[in-house]
């Protein structure tokens, strides 16, 4: 008995540290690719460490935020989208690639901008 009252806090947290794991792989910018050449009609992801993440289209305009949960390949997400309709919650996933760096969603392929990317532009 004494063994589980020991072994219970040890799992726990072992538990609390990996699900903050998963966060880390998707945390950063997410853009297509393809947008680059685009300009003013660019599309981002922006995934925050704290699970908030914003999505932006266009000139930097914010076109959804919410929260989001990792879980294994799946991106799970819970948004609001400001640009059409603040007042209705939005839940969609977004599975990432095998390699974890990149995601499609409605036909655009998203990838993961590495840091040393950041701080060329």
């Amino acid at each position: 008995m004494k063994k589980i009252k020991y072994l219970l806090p040890i799992l726990l947290m072992a538990i609390v540290m990996l699900s903050a794991c998963g966060k880390s792989d998707v945390e950063g910018e997410w853009k297509v690719q393809e947008a680059v050449d685009r300009g003013s009609q660019s599309n981002h992801y922006f995934f925050d460490k704290d699970g908030t993440y914003y999505h932006t289209e266009g000139e930097s305009v914010v076109f959804e935020e919410g929260k989001y949960e990792v879980k294994g390949n799946t991106i799970k997400i819970k948004s609001k989208n400001t640009a059409v309709d603040d007042s209705k919650t939005i839940n969609y996933k977004l599975t990432l690639s095998d390699d974890k760096k990149s995601f499609e969603h409605e036909g655009e392929k998203f990838e993961k901008i590495k840091k040393e990317d950041e701080d060329e532009s």
